[in-house]
Order: C-alpha cells, then sequence, then structure tokens
C-alpha cells in the first residue's frame, strides 16, 4: 500500500479556522455592548471668576473627581491682560489622604511666562519634568506638589490635608519650579 499524500498548507488551514473561531468568540454579538469602562464620580465641580482692580478677567472652572482609590482635580484657568489671553491649565491626582501622585501644569502663569512642569510619584521616587527636562529624587515623608500662587484649584492649597497646614513638623514640596524640592 502507497502513503496517502499529504496536504502541506492543512495545519494552516487548521490554525486560521481556530484563529477565526477564537476572533468570533471574543466579539460582541450584534446589539450586545462591550463592558463599559467606569468613569470617575464627580464630587464637585466649580468656578471662580478672576478679578483685577476689582473688574472681571477672566475664570477658574475646576473638577474634583474619584477614580478607584484616587482623587483628581482638574482645572482650566483662563483670563484676558492688557489683551493678551492667558491660559493655564493643570491636572493633580493623590491618594485618597490627597498624599500627591501626579501633577501636571501647562499654559502660562502671566502674561510673560510659559510653564510645562510636572510631578510623578512612582515607589520612593518622585520625578519632576521642568520643560523637557526630567530630574529624580527620593519621596519625602509628606510632601505636596504646588507650582505657584494660580490656578487656586490646580494649585491645588484647598486640597492639602489639614493635618498638614496645623503640623509644626517640617514636610517636603515637590515644585515644577528651578528648584524642585523645599522644606518649610
Amino acid at each position: 500500500m502507497s502513503p496517502k499524500p499529504t496536504n502541506p498548507s492543512a495545519p494552516l488551514g487548521l490554525a486560521l479556522l481556530a484563529l477565526l473561531l477564537s476572533a468570533l468568540a471574543s466579539t460582541p454579538l450584534l446589539g450586545q455592548q462591550p463592558p463599559a469602562e467606569t468613569k470617575p464620580a464627580i464630587l464637585e465641580r466649580g468656578k471662580f471668576r478672576l478679578h483685577k482692580f476689582e473688574q472681571p478677567i477672566g475664570e477658574e472652572t475646576y473638577e474634583i473627581a474619584r477614580d478607584g482609590d484616587s482623587l483628581s482635580v482638574k482645572m482650566d484657568f483662563k483670563f484676558t491682560d492688557r489683551g493678551t489671553e492667558v491660559p493655564l491649565s493643570s491636572a493633580f491626582r493623590g491618594a485618597q489622604d490627597l498624599t500627591p501622585r501626579a501633577f501636571e501644569i501647562e499654559g502660562k502663569t502671566s502674561r510673560d511666562t510659559d510653564i510645562d512642569d510636572a510631578v510623578e510619584v512612582q515607589q520612593g521616587k518622585v520625578r519632576v519634568r521642568i520643560r523637557d527636562k526630567w530630574t529624580e529624587s527620593v519621596t519625602p515623608t509628606r510632601f505636596f506638589t504646588i507650582a505657584g500662587y494660580s490656578p487656586a484649584s490646580g494649585g491645588l492649597g484647598s486640597t492639602t490635608p489639614p493635618e498638614w497646614r496645623r503640623s509644626s513638623g517640617s514636610s517636603k514640596a515637590c515644585c515644577p519650579s528651578r528648584s524642585n524640592t523645599r522644606s518649610s
């Protein structure tokens, strides 16, 4: 008896069939929706009207949300100073006790001053970016993120934990500025 000729493309055909069946099994049926991603729960939204010399010049809007085990604050700030728009956006993400995990700020802090900085907190270290230059340092025991006087919500002075404000002990600030840590 002579051996039957084998089809060299049979294993490839079976592999393609298995791949097709696998893809079909993971595709939702018509009318079914894929599982929705959980959206952050908005805790508060607000708006500040900005004034200079008792005249309204712009506004700042903010949103505070709970996202899993994090709190986040997003802010947009815009005013006009002597005909020049001054836009600024920032985002903060922290633990439930407001210990920073990330902070980013981009835009203008005045007519003539641009800012594009970030802070990332990861496994015992703090990474600070000023424009495109990153530096690293050890995470202080207690610290907060800030980038100046503005924006009111984005600077997050209002979200600094009360026990830190009352503390007589030393705290650290991770500031995206020309010196990235400072004792107070």
